[in-house]
């Protein structure tokens, strides 16, 4: 799931630029974007940020910035290069959500965001009051443009994804499966594991919905975002041809959602990889 989290004080005039994208973006969200999209107004509140790692496929993180450079500028930062590890301190207040990204990634391991873009717009007026100052709104304006564009994406894609995943094939070589970014996004999206599960001669393919339920982890392969989940163990352990597993052999199999056990399922699969049937 792409997450937009807005940060800052709105009670302090242009520290709350993130605030105020984040509230105009969740409300002109579609019914279709808010089963897709989390945004979030994290306000000051750097354990709030944390607690949203752990769920965000993509994270979008906005705030106002006091750099001295001209009012209004934008800077576009990749998350790793903002991760700052808090100084000790029994006070939540002095945890921000640069100590957020940084515990996030100790903590959450293959959990943590895969892709994490932050905004920072600079301040003018960081004084008590309402309201954005003239330069930092059109500065507002552009970075809420920006993301409602990355938004509609995910949608458009969601919805290339329905119309394409009639016909599912996932292929199998080195003992993992390989699951096409559209079909990562249908069935799986925001999610960091599956559960490979035999059920007579057949594979189903159960996402992980709780994210402290263990299973497969599905990892990125490729910059598409196709995804590959491992099942070395459990098909040595079932029999599948080692030339699947361990050799250079690559098959496709057709699959099909099954809603009834909501998972993915691969008819007679362990008739077609092994000599069980």
């Amino acid at each position: 799931m792409l997450t937009v989290i807005g940060c800052g004080n709105p009670n302090r005039r242009d520290d709350g630029v993130g605030v105020v994208i984040a509230q105009r973006l969740a409300a002109e969200l579609t019914e279709t974007e808010r089963r897709l999209v989390s945004v979030v107004d994290a306000g000051t509140d750097g354990m709030g940020v944390l607690l949203r790692l752990e769920t965000a496929g993509a994270l979008i993180l906005v705030d106002a910035s006091r750099s001295g450079a001209e009012p209004g500028s934008i800077y576009e930062v990749p998350g790793a290069e903002l991760e700052n590890p808090p100084a000790p301190s029994f006070n939540l207040h002095d945890f921000r959500w640069d100590h957020a990204l940084y515990a996030g990634r100790k903590m959450f391991g293959d959990r943590f965001p895969r892709e994490i873009s932050v905004f920072l717009i600079e301040a003018e007026d960081l004084s008590f009051g309402l309201g954005l100052s003239e330069p930092v709104e059109r500065a507002a304006a552009w970075v809420t443009e920006r993301i409602r564009e990355r938004i509609a994406l995910v949608a458009r894609r969601s919805e290339e994804a329905n119309e394409t995943t009639t016909s599912i094939r996932l292929a199998l070589r080195h003992g993992s499966l390989l699951l096409p970014v559209a079909i990562f996004e249908r069935y799986f999206s925001g999610l960091h594991s599956v559960l490979l599960l035999p059920r007579e001669r057949s594979l189903l393919i159960l996402p992980v919905r709780n994210a402290g339920g263990g299973g497969n982890l599905l990892k990125i392969v490729n910059p598409a975002g196709d995804r590959a989940v491992s099942g070395v163990e459990l098909f040595r352990l079932l029999g599948v041809d080692e030339e699947l597993i361990d050799g250079y052999r690559e098959s496709t199999y057709e699959a099909r959602w099954d809603a009834e056990a909501a998972a993915l399922v691969i008819e007679n699969f362990f008739c077609e990889t092994s000599a069980q049937c």
